[in-house]
């Protein structure tokens, strides 16, 4: 059984053998940009839309990608045909995709000729979903809580920008699960406007539409627009506006919306019960959509 492959700034390495250099500013700095992919029925997801993001965050932070991303969609095409073919016969139906940009190596220890002669890193590579993480969940459900720390203020980072650096985040999941040992973060902003999750962009349901934060103060997630999408299909209102923390709170159903798991109900949101604390029917109906879309039930993928 052979190794996945990974594609690191011009090679082709097994993916265990894709290393940063210590130096490299994606490893002293947090300087980097990334996106996460997957795959469904063994082909990468909505790969235009990803890397458009890509290109935006490069341009946000001045980062400069080695390799045209035009480039990019062939190389996503063989990582995830290494990463299946790898695997025994029935084992990976299924996998992840990441493609990151580091600004490359640091000046401060290289020299300023030498990082500018190096470049940036571009690497490409896979993983296994972790589907235990989150199957029994799309019955269960998500606990959220808002913790005491706020959103990063855009005039700081800007939302638009899906980066690496994500120390804000540790912070703020080890405040929620101080409140409750189950619950993710969903950060608030400094209005008092609820934002997003550390994997997710928040929806809720409000007097039968979909909710969520305005375009500009969160990440736009791929997956909020297959939500947006699968709505429009299904006649189900689509709003983007701010939702306080109390509107969320009295929401019938509240959603979350990732890459890796596709969508997942909240039932509970500091500690208060959301709707009748099970998934809802707009949630189901997505999902039923959604794996429709796709031509697989989205829970066993």
């Amino acid at each position: 059984m052979s190794e996945p492959l990974a594609y690191l700034n011009g090679d082709w390495v097994p993916r265990s053998q894709a290393r940063l250099h210590v130096f490299d500013l994606g490893v002293v700095g947090g300087l980097a940009v990334a996106e996460q992919l997957r795959t469904f029925c063994g082909r990468p997801f909505r790969v235009a839309e990803h890397l458009a993001r890509l290109e935006q965050s490069l341009r946000l932070t001045g980062l400069t990608s080695p390799l045209p991303l035009s480039d990019v969609p062939l190389l996503l095409e063989r990582v995830a045909s290494s990463t299946i073919r790898s695997a025994a016969s029935g084992q990976i139906e299924e996998c992840g995709l990441i493609v990151f940009v580091t600004a490359g190596l640091n000046p401060t220890y290289v020299g300023r000729a030498a990082a500018a002669a190096s470049g940036g890193t571009l690497c490409v590579h896979s993983f296994e979903l972790p589907v235990e993480n989150w199957r029994e969940k799309y019955e269960s459900g998500v606990r959220l809580v808002t913790p005491p720390q706020t959103a990063m203020p855009p005039e700081l980072v800007d939302p638009r920008i899906k980066s690496r650096s994500r120390l804000h985040w540790h912070l703020a999941e080890q405040a929620a699960r101080a409140i409750d040992s189950q619950a993710q973060a969903l950060l608030v902003d400094r209005a008092g406007f609820v934002t997003e999750t550390a994997a997710a962009n928040f929806c809720a349901v409000i007097q039968g539409a979909i909710v969520s934060p305005p375009e500009g103060t969160v990440l736009e997630g791929v997956s909020l627009g297959m939500v947006r999408d699968l709505a429009a299909e299904l006649n189900i209102p689509f709003v983007r506006r701010p939702i306080p923390v109390a509107e969320a709170l009295a929401a019938t159903e509240c959603l979350l919306t990732s890459t890796p798991s596709c969508l997942l109900p909240v039932v509970a949101l500091n500690q208060h019960r959301i709707g009748d604390g099970r998934p809802g029917p707009i949630y189901r109906r997505l999902l039923s959509a959604w794996s429709a879309a796709v031509g697989k039930d989205v829970r066993q993928a």
